[in-house]
C-alpha cells in the first residue's frame, strides 16, 4: 500500500488518480462496444448452462428454441454470477497479469487437448502418472486437477510403445549423465490421445 509523507503528496496523488465514470457511463459504454469476444461467449453459455439451465445462447432461428422461460429471481442470479465473476477476474488481473497469462498459454498448451491430437510424452510432466503402470499396458492414463476441484483424464497411447518401455527400463541401470539422455529421448516420444473426460 502506498504511503505519503505529507499532505502535499496526497494531494498530488489525487491529482494523479483518472476518474472514473459513473455507473450508468460504465454500463452505457460496455453495452455499446464491440462485443465479439469468444472467450466472453464461453463464459456466458456456461453461466446459462449451470445457473439457468440453458442449454445453448447460440441463434437456433426457431422461435420455440430460441425464447427461454428466465423468472425473475432466475435472471438476478444469472447477472450476480456473472457480475461477481468479472469481478473477481478484474481482482485477479489487476493483481497478478503475469500469473494470469502464464495460466492462459498453459491451459491451451495442455488442457485443450483433443482426441486424436499427437503430443510428446514430455507435455504430461504437470500431470499426476504412475509411471509403472504407464508402461504396463499401451494405453495408460493421466490426470490433471482443474480450478473449482474437477479432474481432466486423458486416455493415452504410445505411437511406438515398444521403444518407450525400452527406455524406461534403461532409466534404473544409467548413471547420471544417461539418465538425462534417456529421460529426455522418453519426453520425446509421441503419444495419441485416444481419450479424454472432465469428472
Amino acid at each position: 500500500m502506498e504511503t505519503f509523507k505529507n499532505n502535499r503528496e496526497v494531494r498530488e496523488f489525487e491529482m494523479q488518480a483518472p476518474s472514473q465514470p459513473n455507473l450508468e457511463e460504465q454500463i452505457r459504454e460496455i453495452y455499446n462496444a464491440e462485443d465479439e469476444n469468444p472467450e466472453t461467449d464461453e463464459v456466458l453459455s456456461q453461466i446459462a448452462r449451470q445457473v439457468g439451465g440453458i442449454p445453448t445462447l447460440e441463434r437456433q432461428y426457431s422461435d420455440s428454441q430460441d425464447f427461454h422461460d428466465v423468472s425473475v429471481w432466475k435472471l438476478r442470479e444469472l447477472l450476480r454470477v456473472s457480475y461477481e465473476l468479472g469481478k473477481s477476474h478484474a481482482q485477479n488481473k489487476a493483481v497478478t497479469p503475469t500469473f494470469e497469462k502464464a495460466q492462459e498459454i498453459y491451459r491451451r498448451t495442455y488442457l485443450e487437448l483433443e482426441i486424436g491430437d499427437a503430443v510428446e510424452f514430455g507435455r504430461f510432466s504437470n500431470f499426476d502418472l504412475d509411471y509403472e503402470d504407464i508402461f504396463k499396458e499401451e494405453n495408460f492414463k493421466v490426470q490433471h486437477t482443474l480450478n473449482g476441484g474437477q479432474t481432466l483424464e486423458y486416455t493415452c497411447q504410445f505411437k511406438d510403445f515398444e521403444t518407450a518401455q525400452n527406455l524406461y527400463r534403461q532409466l534404473d541401470d544409467a548413471d547420471n549423465f544417461n539418465f538425462r539422455i534417456l529421460l529426455n529421448h522418453l519426453n520425446e516420444q509421441e503419444v495419441e490421445i485416444i481419450g479424454r473426460t472432465v469428472s
